[in-house]
């Protein structure tokens, strides 16, 4: 039935619901008093009209007249009751509850199991409803799960009076997905149905009762005439009057009775509504019923409905347990950062009027989410805004044993029969003094199973500080490079006793081994300290390197020293002596010398580099490098644009050198290009290189360079803001061309010796080692495609940035709107296409990135019409992020920043949540009207009362 009236009232489908109470209100009835009465004499006197009209009509029978009367009137009435503009209300009074939103911590940390004391692990099984001896092992959101789909549980207790809104914090998709999701909205109990009329609703049906009383006795006035005067009970000569009298005396006393009975019900109706208004103003502002209000509502349905909407009777809601335990199961621990401030800040954004919210979380904040500051900030926020932060701690502020395998550190090329050495980086929380034994195992190619090196050691942990509880250890092992080919290295730490977290035992890297030593030749204008140190470390490393040294200012009998079977008498002066002998040749500031280092020589070394792929490195010092190459259009113009860079003259004299004061040191400082380039990397993670080149010692001198060339790229420039080219660029230290097949280096300062007493040598070892390589890759591999990125071990989630130099058959620079490379999983040999575009500056450089989306290891390779020969990969080892079990333990103390010292409990503590967070309801009314006066059934009724009058007038030949 409801239905049909929606579709007769233009209402939607569902609007008129058990829940609406209805009303009639007429829009068009004038305010004025006297004209409601004109108004209902007007309608009195029509009806008059109209019997007696129809009592005069001819000879038609009786029963006709009556009927055709009755169906005059009823169109009168129709026709004056659609002039008063008669509109139907739904009216429906809500509860409109205020929410509270649960924020739930989805990080790594969370799939922590800790170990508790007895007396917490009992109140811990209570809390989160499970058996006392499943604590220890259930990780941290296991107990969050619990504790959520507990059926009598805080959160049960929390939705009988709120709205709850769970959501859930931390993504392992960092820009892809949303740092914060919604797991469910639990809605509160609906407002109980009212029964019966409301005020308004019995105001109209008073009016209507009213009206037919007085058209009844209306009615029956006129009907005592007319038997009279049939009867002829009258006195003679008093017929024509008698009836009259008695209809004019009826007629004003069946209008008093109608306005009376309005007019009471109007005022009734009025009163009515200001005690409801008074009541919900009562229940709003939370002031104590009144004995009268109370008896008032409970004869009414509607302020009973109130009262249920303010809290004072508590209903359960259906399905709740099904609900909780529903979100609960979505609920993961595989976020890469916990960021309390941003969560707080996201769940404070949300819509509707949210009355708390309540943080479920270890509160270890990382990724550098943390910071009292920020805290305190989401915290004054959230006090703005009228809502209240509670914390829930989970898990044990203990700190668990754990040793973790911060990092290992090894060559990432070296040649066959070479000693490795692997440096192991240890952190220790909590763990006892005993040594910690430390394996190294390796995977070659095409292998699956890990092979035990036999290279192991014992460290010790120094007693960590105040301020940092993490104790830190470093050990070196060594073991032999005796085959050729791309192995993986695995350092494994021992377990500590009783420690639980044992995923961050281990740390990989990747060793490329080559069959034979790099041939170098060294060739040194004088023997300053840069040539010694730098001709000592090649000398030291046979396995790696085979060297030529020519020092030019030796006396003609001195011996030149050399590796065996690599000394010379002279400088090379033919293709075979030079080309076919050596892979990298290092210029140290050399000075012209008459059939030594000459035009001819420079003619056959731009050869060298530019059609056999062999690679050259500049070293620039103060003696000759501005005399040999300042001058333009000399013998030495093919060395000038084999370098990268133009070189300018020493601007001051010694004189004017002594006279400044005190010269600084300033740091090394790698550009963009320069921290994804291998040459560049001191240790595996960009991160941590980019710190040790801030750490090195700074230089004190670098040569002036007039400008970079347009085909070349800076790696790194001078930290000094007043070293500047002639173009006002930053000074370049290291900067890289490729000329023709061959690549080309070069090194501003002749300093880079200082770095040496940093850490005994090892970042100075491993700068000219990796610069060397690289001179020597494009000569020994004979690949046109080098791929690199910022680093070999990534973290799963992050972007790894990737960067190609691509030359084409002739060793000409690609010339292409883009590059495509691929990511190769190990395990399942899936490719990620990853498509570069041009870097706009240097030709045949391509860069781009790829979110890293899978741990594990990963190849990167040249598309796939590229052989392998051709290509110069990149094996990549991806790994979940560390970060989250840095600091393994709960942090209350961030939790208690965030929400406040008062509001900061134990998950244990978790069922005093609904004492502390009261109902917070308000009635809310929400209606909808339909106008009946403008609806087509309404005018169908009119009409059809006239035509069908009309078509009994004809019947009855009615004129």
């Amino acid at each position: 039935m409801r239905a049909w009236l929606e579709i007769l009232l233009g209402l939607p489908a569902g609007a008129w619901s058990d829940a609406d109470e209805w009303g009639l209100s007429l829009g068009g009835l004038p305010a004025n008093t006297w004209a409601v009465l004109g108004l209902a004499v007007l309608l009195a006197g029509l009806v008059w009209l109209t019997v007696r009209s129809y009592r005069r009509e001819g000879d038609a029978p009786r029963g006709a007249k009556a009927a055709l009367a009755t169906l005059r009137i009823a169109a009168l009435v129709v026709l004056v009751a659609l002039l008063l503009e008669p509109t139907l209300t739904l009216r429906r009074i809500e509860p409109d509850r205020a929410t509270v939103v649960v924020l739930l911590d989805e990080s790594l940390s969370m799939g922590l199991a800790d170990a508790y004391e007895p007396a917490e692990r009992q109140a811990l099984a209570e809390a989160a409803g499970v058996p006392v001896e499943q604590v220890d092992a259930a990780e941290r959101v296991a107990l969050v799960r619990a504790l959520l789909a507990r059926a009598d549980g805080p959160l049960a207790a929390l939705a009988g009076e709120h709205r709850l809104r769970l959501m859930a914090f931390s993504t392992d998709r960092p820009g892809e997905q949303g740092y914060t999701r919604t797991l469910a909205v639990v809605e509160p109990p609906a407002a109980r149905a009212a029964a019966g009329l409301p005020a308004a609703a019995a105001v109209a049906v008073a009016n209507v009762v009213a009206l037919a009383a007085g058209l009844w006795l209306a009615v029956l006035a006129v009907r005592l005439v007319v038997t009279l005067r049939r009867a002829r009970a009258l006195p003679p000569g008093a017929s024509a009057r008698g009836p009259g009298v008695l209809v004019w005396a009826t007629a004003p006393l069946a209008v008093a009775v109608l306005l009376g009975a309005g007019l009471y019900a109007l005022r009734a109706g009025e009163r009515r509504e200001a005690g409801v208004e008074a009541l919900r103003a009562a229940l709003a502002a939370g002031e104590p019923l009144s004995a009268e209000q109370l008896a008032t509502a409970r004869t009414d349905a509607e302020l009973s409905a109130l009262l249920d909407a303010h809290g004072l009777q508590r209903r359960a809601v259906p399905g709740l347990a099904e609900q909780l335990a529903a979100a609960a199961d979505t609920l993961g621990a595989e976020g890469f950062q916990t960021d309390l401030a941003r969560a707080v800040r996201e769940a404070l954004e949300g819509a509707g009027r949210i009355e708390a919210i309540v943080v479920l979380s270890d509160g270890q904040p990382t990724g550098g989410a943390g910071g009292e500051a920020r805290l305190g900030g989401a915290r004054q926020l959230a006090r703005q805004r009228g809502v209240d932060l509670y914390a829930l701690a989970v898990g044990s502020e203990i700190a668990p044993p754990n040793v973790r395998v911060a990092s290992v550190a090894m060559p990432a090329q070296t040649r066959r029969g070479a000693t490795l050495p692997a440096v192991v980086s240890l952190e220790a929380t909590a763990a006892d003094a005993r040594p910690v034994t430390v394996r190294l195992m390796r995977q070659g190619p095409g292998q699956d199973d890990w092979q035990d090196t036999g290279a192991t050691g014992e460290v010790s942990f120094e007693p960590p500080g105040e301020a940092d509880p993490v104790a830190r250890a470093q050990l070196t092992l060594n073991v032999q490079a005796d085959e050729v080919g791309e192995f993986v290295y695995r350092a494994v730490a021992e377990p500590a006793r009783d420690e639980r977290l044992t995923g961050d035992n281990e740390a990989l890297a990747r060793v490329s081994v080559s069959a034979e030593p790099v041939r170098v030749l060294l060739v040194s204008g004088d023997a300053g300290w840069e040539f010694q140190y730098l001709r000592n470390l090649l000398l030291r490393s046979p396995e790696q390197y085979r060297v030529s040294v020519w020092q030019q200012n030796a006396e003609t009998d001195f011996n030149q020293q050399a590796s065996t079977g690599m000394q010379l008498a002279r400088l090379p002066r033919s293709r075979d002596e030079l080309i076919d002998r050596y892979d990298v040749v290092l210029l140290y500031d050399p000075a012209y010398t008459q059939g030594g280092f000459d035009g001819p020589f420079v003619d056959l070394l731009a050869e060298f580099v530019s059609r056999h792929r062999g690679g050259l490195g500049y070293l620039a010092s103060r003696k000759y490098t501005g005399e040999l190459l300042a001058v333009e259009g000399g013998p030495f113009d093919p060395l000038r644009h084999l370098l990268p860079v133009t070189v300018g003259r020493e601007g001051l004299g010694l004189a004017e050198r002594m006279a400044r004061p005190e010269p600084v040191g300033w740091p090394v400082r790698l550009t963009a290009v320069g921290a994804d380039h291998p040459v560049m990397h001191l240790a595996p993670a960009e991160e941590l290189s980019r710190q040790l080149w801030a750490a090195l010692p700074g230089l004190y001198w670098a040569h002036p360079v007039s400008a970079l060339k347009p085909t070349a790229v800076a790696l790194a420039v001078h930290a000094d803001p007043a070293e500047r080219t002639a173009e006002g660029e930053p000074l370049p230290l290291v900067a890289l061309q490729m000329y023709g097949r061959g690549p080309v280096l070069y090194f501003g300062s002749d300093e880079t010796w200082r770095w040496r007493y940093l850490e005994a040598a090892r970042h100075y070892e491993r700068f000219w080692a990796n610069a060397i390589d690289f001179l020597a890759s494009y000569r020994q591999m004979k690949r046109r495609v080098l791929l690199a990125t910022g680093s070999a071990d990534a973290a799963l989630g992050e972007r790894l940035g990737v960067t190609a130099e691509v030359y084409d058959e002739a060793f000409e620079p690609l010339e292409a709107p883009d590059y495509t490379v691929r990511l190769i999983d190990a395990e399942t040999g899936a490719a990620t296409p990853i498509r570069l575009q041009p870097d706009g500056r240097t030709p045949g450089l391509y860069r781009g990135s790829v979110r890293l989306e899978k741990a594990g290891d990963f190849e990167l390779k040249g598309p796939a019409g590229v052989a392998d020969e051709d290509v110069a990969g990149r094996f990549i080892t991806v790994s979940r992020p560390r970060e989250e079990f840095a600091r393994p333990q709960a942090n209350p103390a961030a939790l208690a920043a965030l929400a406040g010292p008062e509001n900061q409990l134990r998950l244990a503590d978790a069922d005093t949540l609904p004492g502390r967070i009261p109902p917070s309801a308000r009635a809310v009314v929400r209606q909808r009207s339909a106008d009946l006066w403008t609806r087509w059934p309404a005018l169908a009724v009119l009409a059809l009362l006239l035509c069908t009058e009309w078509a009994l007038r004809k019947r009855y030949n009615m004129t």
